[in-house]
C-alpha cells in the first residue's frame, strides 16, 4: 500500500530527477524515488555507501 509523503528537493536534485524520468521513460517522480528506494532495499551490500557516506552536493562551500 502506498503512502503519500511530502519531501524537499534541491532544484539541482528535482532536476536530475526528472531527467532520469524522461531518459528511462518512468511514470513520475513517485516511481522514481521508489526505484531508488527500492535498490537501496535490494542493496544491503551497498547500505553504508548509500547512507553512511557524508556528502553535500549543494552545501555552500566556505
Amino acid at each position: 500500500m502506498r503512502q503519500e509523503v511530502t519531501i524537499e528537493l534541491h532544484e539541482s536534485q528535482n532536476e536530475y530527477l526528472n531527467e532520469m524520468i524522461a531518459s528511462y521513460g518512468i511514470k513520475g517522480l513517485g516511481k522514481a524515488l521508489r526505484c531508488l528506494v527500492d535498490f537501496s532495499i535490494e542493496r544491503k551490500d551497498l547500505e553504508e555507501d548509500i547512507f553512511k557516506t557524508k556528502r553535500c552536493l549543494n552545501c555552500k562551500k566556505d
